[in-house]
């Protein structure tokens, strides 16, 4: 059931890029596509361990996002957009310092 969800988002028009640069230390971009027609869509930022370190509220169109390093410890991250509250993509980001 839930890969159907995730390939109706990704047919309907949403995706996300990897970051980049990756691995980073200062700051990383990272570029995304949201359909017109969602109505919420945000991009979750957790921990290996599972915890989420930030949630961004993100707009409709094609746009991006710049993830500042200092705020952050080294280590890897990972990135998921969420698209009317089903899951898009997961991507790996990689933090040095």
């Amino acid at each position: 059931m839930k890969k159907q969800i995730i390939q109706d988002a990704a047919s309907s028009g949403a995706s996300l890029q990897q970051n980049t640069p990756n691995p980073f230390n200062q700051a990383t971009l990272i570029r995304y596509t949201l359909p017109q027609t969602c109505s919420s869509a945000q991009l979750v930022v957790s921990s290996t361990a599972g915890s989420v370190v930030r949630q961004i509220p993100l707009q409709a169109g094609t746009d991006s996002i710049t993830i500042e390093g200092g705020a952050l410890s080294a280590g890897i991250y990972y990135y998921s957009l969420y698209v009317d509250s089903s899951l898009v993509d997961t991507k790996k980001m990689i933090l040095t310092k």
